[in-house]
């Protein structure tokens, strides 16, 4: 996201009404930041320069990555395109961060209220499904080459969906939380 222009299928693009098709991550949470010093109001109070440009070792860094792809973020942007101080293309970007964020969610869910369910369709299972079709469709920087960022997403989504489906089936539990292992 802070090196590539992320382009989304028109599928999707359709699906959601997003007013573009290409993720600029970097150039609009920049864009937040730089508005937000300047204010009072911090509408991404954990936002700051580091997620954008990071360190070497501020890369590795989990926490930077969920505070950067999270709900408060698209939120941020939404506000600030609601404000007129981000362009409407940003829309596509707070979508894209809202969207990362829940299917991280789902992916790390531990809790019975955000767990698979046998024969229900939840919306983690909803959010992990829908990456599967995002993923594949991704361009980056324009080009439609395969990138190992999406094949590790899609690896670990099927594994985890796949997974889920087999132990509550072979142990006929009524729901599994993916990363846990508790039911």
């Amino acid at each position: 996201m802070l090196a590539h222009e992320v382009t989304l299928g028109s599928p999707i693009v359709s699906k959601y009404n997003l007013p573009s098709d290409i993720v600029k991550g970097f150039v609009f949470v920049s864009q937040l930041i730089d508005a937000q010093n300047c204010r009072d109001l911090r509408v991404a109070y954990k936002l700051k320069s580091c997620h954008v440009t990071p360190s070497q070792y501020e890369k590795m860094k989990v926490s930077y990555a969920a505070q950067f792809f999270s709900c408060s973020t698209a939120a941020a942007i939404q506000t600030c395109v609601n404000l007129a101080i981000l362009p409407v293309e940003a829309l596509t970007t707070a979508w894209f961060l809202n969207f990362v964020n829940d299917w991280f969610d789902a992916m790390n869910a531990r809790h019975k209220e955000s767990a698979q369910f046998q024969c229900q369709v939840t919306a983690g299972t909803r959010a992990m499904t829908e990456m599967l079709d995002v993923i594949k469709d991704l361009a980056f920087d324009g080009k439609k080459t395969w990138k190992p960022i999406q094949a590790g997403i899609q690896l670990s989504t099927s594994v985890a969906l796949q997974l889920s489906q087999e132990v509550m089936s072979t142990h006929k539990l009524p729901y599994r939380s993916v990363v846990s292992g508790s039911s």
